[in-house]
C-alpha cells in the first residue's frame, strides 16, 4: 500500500510512541525500520519521531543510506560516527584511534562480567 504524503496509519505512530515511552520509563531499548516508497513522507515522519524523542530528553542518532551505494552496513556510518564523537573528526588516523580505544574498552568492560 502506498500512501500519500506525510499520512501514516495511527498504529504505526503509536508503535513508535511506545518504544520511546519505554525507552524513557524503563531503559528498555527497540528497533524500528521504516520503509516506503519514494515520496510517501518518510523523512518527515522521522523528523516527527526525532522531535519527540529529543522533547523527552533521549538519545537521537540517525542513519541513512542510499540505493545506489554498496555495503550491508552504509546507512550505520552516520550512527556510528555520532556515537564514538567522530562526525568532527577529519583525520582518518585519529578516526581509527578513537573507535580502537573505544573497542577495547567495551572488551575490557566484558571480561569484568
Amino acid at each position: 500500500m502506498v500512501l500519500p504524503p506525510y499520512v501514516y496509519p495511527g498504529d504505526e505512530r503509536e508503535t513508535l510512541a511506545q518504544l520511546l515511552h519505554n525507552l524513557q520509563r524503563n531503559g528498555q531499548a527497540g528497533l524500528a525500520l521504516l520503509e516506503g516508497e519514494a515520496g510517501v513522507g518518510k523523512s518527515h515522519f522521522i523528523e516527527d519521531l526525532r522531535h519527540q524523542a529529543l522533547n523527552m530528553v533521549l538519545p537521537v542518532f540517525v542513519g541513512a543510506g542510499e540505493a545506489l551505494e554498496r555495503g550491508a552496513y552504509t546507512a550505520w556510518r552516520g550512527v556510528f560516527a555520532e556515537m564514538l564523537g567522530l562526525t568532527a573528526v577529519a583525520n582518518a588516523a585519529t578516526r581509527q584511534e578513537r573507535v580502537l580505544t573505544y573497542l577495547q574498552a567495551l572488551e575490557i568492560g566484558r571480561a569484568h562480567v
